[in-house]
């Protein structure tokens, strides 16, 4: 690529002139670009959830550094959030150490209203929620209408765990039939002593109405405990996922996330460093970085017949770092065009971040011209960004696009 052709494509990103025709080299270079912050050179912040791996901190940052770097992110995170809430910006991430967020404009993914999902979730995370006035849903699990994660059921959309050594799916109907079949030892899911009055409190009480308590069986002890214990059994799966929808709440998350001190890490690679913030737009002390890409060229045998193989030249671009949406959806538009509409594109998708790719509740919105200009991207891409997913993606998310003359298949 030309140095003017690279300045073009730079250029043509900070302006957000994604709609000008432009060279395939300008294009491809916009096509790379996106805001991030913290910009810490020597650490490596995207992922932030890292497994079971333990990271040793090799550059311990003084207590005066993290403070420094801390406040700067919070004025970081309310100039981002501020762009969202007004239709300046499309979505946002958010990546923490345990957990990722993604803050989306109303109609993006077909909801339709300012909503946040954050995956994956735990018991604790939910239950700290909830005491701030946090009201969510958990889209992924079955029946899952309730606003509390205690009644929540679970669902069979997702069979792998995101960590290996959280129980597996099979052990639910091991617990569910303990739970069912004996008494629960006097304790809760919690494993909290229970009297005998806490037990049959919620009977006595429709009792003293005059209610037969059989016509309410969602109070049932047994039933209680039973929701209890299948709700942390999808703590750190991908449907542990919350959605977050409308202004109150998506605020509410904001101001908790904003104020929270176990955001940070006190120990590890990422110790004192706040939360990773991916952005396709500007805001306040953003960096902009360049994925990387690399170019090569692969011969594959074919086999032609008759004893004949023939040499063919596949050209490949690997581009590594975190690809947001937007960008996906212009390297396919640019792909289409360059490629004569044949080529194909294999992903990678971050294991806890794969429940971000599942269907959602709703419909397809409609964009227009002045919303893409507002968002700074092309109404094409937004138009994309707005439908909802895809129901063959649950629990695997994208993992390949075929284009074969201009028509798409995905796996």
């Amino acid at each position: 690529m030309k140095a003017t052709q690279e300045a073009d494509g730079l250029c043509n990103f900070l302006q957000c002139r994604g709609n000008v025709t432009e060279d395939c080299q300008p294009a491809f270079k916009r096509c790379l670009l996106q805001w991030f912050h913290p910009s810490l050179p020597w650490l490596q912040l995207f992922p932030r959830i890292q497994g079971d791996v333990k990271l040793q901190s090799t550059h311990e940052l003084d207590p005066q550094c993290c403070t420094a770097l801390q406040d700067e992110w919070r004025e970081s995170f309310r100039s981002v959030y501020h762009l969202l809430r007004s239709e300046r910006c499309p979505f946002f991430y958010l990546c923490a150490a345990h957990f990722s967020v993604v803050f989306r404009v109303k109609g993006m993914g077909g909801v339709g209203a300012l909503h946040a999902l954050i995956t994956p979730s735990t018991k604790g995370l939910r239950d700290s929620l909830a005491r701030e006035g946090v009201q969510f849903s958990m889209p992924y699990t079955a029946h899952s209408n309730n606003l509390s994660s205690s009644t929540a059921t679970v669902p069979t959309e997702f069979p792998m765990p995101l960590s290996p050594n959280k129980e597996k799916a099979g052990e639910i109907s091991v617990a569910e039939r303990q739970v069912e079949n004996e008494d629960t030892d006097g304790q809760d899911a919690d494993g909290h002593a229970l009297s005998g009055s806490d037990k049959a409190a919620p009977h006595d009480w429709l009792e003293s109405l005059g209610l037969d308590t059989k016509a309410f069986p969602t109070l049932d002890p047994n039933h209680i405990a039973l929701q209890k214990l299948k709700a942390a059994h999808i703590d750190d799966r991908p449907e542990s996922m919350l959605l977050i929808t409308g202004l109150p709440n998506v605020h509410a998350l904001f101001n908790y996330l904003l104020n929270s001190k176990t955001l940070v890490p006190n120990v590890g690679a990422h110790a004192g460093v706040p939360p990773t913030i991916l952005s396709p737009r500007a805001f306040e002390g953003a960096t902009l970085k360049c994925l990387k890409a690399h170019y090569s060229v692969v011969q594959k045998s074919q086999d032609k017949g008759r004893n004949s193989r023939e040499m063919e030249h596949s050209h490949c671009v690997d581009i590594s770092g975190p690809l947001l949406p937007n960008q996906l959806i212009q390297l396919c538009q640019l792909l289409n065009t360059t490629q004569e509409g044949n080529y194909s594109v294999t992903l990678t998708t971050h294991r806890p971040m794969v429940a971000f790719n599942c269907s959602m509740v709703g419909e397809d919105s409609h964009v227009t011209e002045s919303d893409a200009t507002r968002q700074g991207v092309t109404q094409e891409t937004l138009q994309s960004l707005a439908k909802r997913g895809n129901e063959k993606m649950n629990g695997l998310g994208l993992r390949e696009i075929l284009c074969r003359e201009h028509q798409y298949r995905w796996a």
